[in-house]
This record gives structure tokens, sequence and C-alpha cells, in this order.
């Protein structure tokens, strides 16, 4: 016999697949890394309604910390963005499977090149999931993942189609017909979004501004990065082309990135006040 710590978590052995009668990911334990905030809402709320037993790292850093500092097979799979501060997910993800070949990752990125495929495949990851996220497509994934089923070749497209531009005008840059749409009856998980990005983007356009003033793009690069993601999970395709548009040019290091971050700055401002106007109006219309 072998004497071991007192357990402190999820059983040590990997879960069986779980009963489809109920909560579809009960009994599983999911390691999150996703260092913006609104989409740890987004996933959280997720994984609590599917059963999931979870917890959340915000950078590669610290997700390899939580993974070690868990019994050995605690989690069944982790979930790693990739563009990430401290240390990126394609790392994170290279060290934990030297440690412990067996862990399922699946990539979490608003990427969809065939550059980043590629790189994913080479840091081990079994599967690709695109931002924004469809609950479906990600359930999907993560039990055909665990169950030894996702094939490295056949990648998970998004069902939900890439903006194509268009401007964002005031009072119309956020779709809230969509969003309340796919949130029935529940206001205060609309809300809590809503706060979420206020608290945490209310400044973006003094930031893109100033990063503008600095020239500074590779910083412009990662924060049109988050922004674009962010845009995605809120519904404002306008902002979210544009978002797109300029970390494209800033991760080739054109100058015609500088331009478009004061456009992406002025897009912000009117992203923030439609989401302050449109949230206190559908708060209003529900009485909250």
């Amino acid at each position: 016999s072998v004497p071991l710590p007192e357990t402190v978590g999820p059983s040590l052995a990997r879960r069986s697949p779980p009963d489809a009668s109920g909560p579809r990911l009960h009994g599983l334990c999911v390691l999150v890394a996703e260092d913006v905030e609104i989409n740890r809402l987004v996933l959280e709320d997720f994984l609590e309604q599917e059963g999931a037993e979870y917890a959340f790292a915000e950078n590669g850093r610290q997700v390899i910390d939580r993974w070690k500092e868990a019994l050995p097979g605690t989690y069944d799979l982790i979930l790693m963005d990739l563009q990430m501060p401290v240390m990126d997910g394609y790392e994170a993800a290279r060290q934990i499977l030297a440690m412990d070949p067996s862990q399922v990752i699946i990539g979490l990125s608003s990427h969809s090149l065939e550059t980043e495929r590629a790189r994913i495949l080479a840091a081990g990851m079994v599967a690709h999931v695109s931002k924004p996220y469809e609950p479906d497509m990600l359930l999907e994934t993560m039990l055909s993942s665990i169950q030894g089923e996702a094939q490295a070749d056949e990648w998970p497209a998004p069902s939900v189609a890439q903006p194509a531009g268009g401007e964002c005008r005031a009072g119309q840059c956020m779709d809230w017909t969509t969003i309340l749409a796919e949130n029935p009856g529940r206001a205060e998980f609309v809300g809590k979004l809503t706060r979420a990005a206020l608290k945490n983007y209310g400044d973006a356009p003094q930031r893109l501004r100033s990063l503008h003033e600095a020239g500074d793009l590779e910083a412009l690069f990662g924060y049109a990065h988050v922004l674009k993601g962010m845009m995605g999970v809120l519904h404002a395709p306008g902002v979210r082309a544009l978002a797109a548009r300029t970390e494209a040019a800033a991760r080739e290091g054109s100058a015609d990135a500088l331009a478009l971050s004061l456009e992406l700055a002025d897009g912000m401002e009117l992203f923030i006040a439609d989401l302050r106007a449109g949230w206190s109006r559908e708060a209003a219309a529900s009485g909250g």
C-alpha cells in the first residue's frame, strides 16, 4: 500500500462519459485558461449550466501552476486560450503535455488561419474552438475530445458568420435582439456581461488613442485582438470587423494600423454609448 494525501478535489480517475439525460458535462472537471473577463463569464455560465466542475487561470504560467497544484488526473480537459499575457497557450500546452502526454487540451482562439492550426497541432492540442463560442459546438468538441474521438485534422468551423464589415452608428452598434434571444429570461446574466464590458473597456477609446500617439503596434495588436473577441460575444459586428482589420494591420506592421486605431477608438466610443443606453432601455423594459 502507498499512503496518499487526503483527497481535496475531484476523483483521480478519468471520468466516464456523462449521463445524456442530465447536464451533459456532469462529473467532468475542466481547467480554463482565459485572460478576458467577458469570455470567462461566458465560459463559467456554460460550464455551470452543463454541470461541470471548473477552475480558471488568466495566463499560461498560472494554468501550469493550477494544473501542478491539483492531484494527478484531476482535470479531464483544459480549455486553453492561445493568446495570453506572461505565457501564451501554445507554450503552456507544450509544458503540460511534456509532464503528462495524456492530458486533453483544446485550443481557444478567435483566429481561424491555417498557420494557427499548424501551431496548435505542433503544441499537441487535440482540437480547436473558435471564438465567439457557440455552446453546442463547444460541448460537442469537449465530449469528443475526452472520449478520444476528436481528430486533429478535422476542425470545427464557427457557425457564427464572421462580420463582413458595416459601420457602427449611434444606437445601432449592438444587436440586442440576438443577445436577448440567446439568453431568454436571463437579464441578470446579460447585465453581468454589460457591467464587465463597461468596467474593463470603458476607457478603450482613450487607450487606443494613446497607442496611436506612441506608435506601439505590438500593444495595438494585442488590444485589438481582445476587443475583437469581446465584440463577437456582445454582437457588435461593425466594431468587431474594424478591430479585426486593426489587429491584422498591426500584426503585419502596416502603417495603416495607426490610422485604423483612431477609427477603432471612434467606433468604441459609439459602442460604449450604445451599451450604456441599450442596457438601460432593456433593464427598464424588463422592470430591472
